[in-house]
């Protein structure tokens, strides 16, 4: 069965705080009719409805390194399947709030990943996917993996059952090509 993993690494992965959690990646299938709608919900649900709700295991170095990165990552225990998109935030320039590609293209590499965001709703140097590509290159990113820029092409919806506020996901529509995400 396809998988996302969502591992959050809060204070730009000063690596103090790590969590997972499991959801069917099935909730990113391409939606072409009402059944497939019907058949994603109902795997959200089941999946939503089976997750551990006890406290996550943290996971702390106070080596920040790209071989820190990736011994986190290895004690997880977890593998990705098949497409790999590693989602990031490359940053707003002049800024310096991004992972720098140093520190993360070791494990990017050791899943076979590519990076993937969407471009900003909010104006800036990356509300185009041009000038995101050009962010993405000048921040060492298309030196380390291919770069996905994902609604370069569109958005994707995905209903939401049962949200409390949501009632839908809107994401770029080339998340259906990957199996896993990481997100870092």
């Amino acid at each position: 069965m396809k998988r996302i993993i969502s591992i959050f690494s809060i204070l730009v992965l000063i690596m103090s705080a790590f969590g997972c959690s499991n959801v069917s990646s099935d909730t990113f299938a391409a939606i072409n009719n009402n059944s497939e709608v019907k058949t994603m919900n109902e795997n959200i649900e089941k999946n939503v409805s089976g997750l551990n709700t006890s406290k996550p295991k943290v996971y702390f170095t106070k080596n920040i390194t790209s071989d820190s990165l990736i011994k986190i990552y290895e004690a997880l225990s977890w593998k990705p399947e098949g497409k790999v998109g590693v989602k990031i935030s490359t940053g707003e320039p002049p800024r310096s709030n991004y992972l720098r590609a140093d520190l993360i293209g070791g494990l990017v590499k050791k899943v076979n990943g590519t990076i993937i965001e969407c471009n900003t709703a909010y104006g800036g140097q990356r509300a185009s996917t041009a000038l995101h590509m050009q962010v993405a290159k000048d921040h060492g990113y298309t030196d380390i993996a291919d770069v996905d820029i994902m609604d370069a092409e569109g958005d994707l919806e995905i209903p939401v059952t049962g949200g409390k506020r949501l009632t839908k996901l809107i994401t770029g529509s080339h998340i259906k090509n990957y199996d896993s995400n990481l997100i870092l």
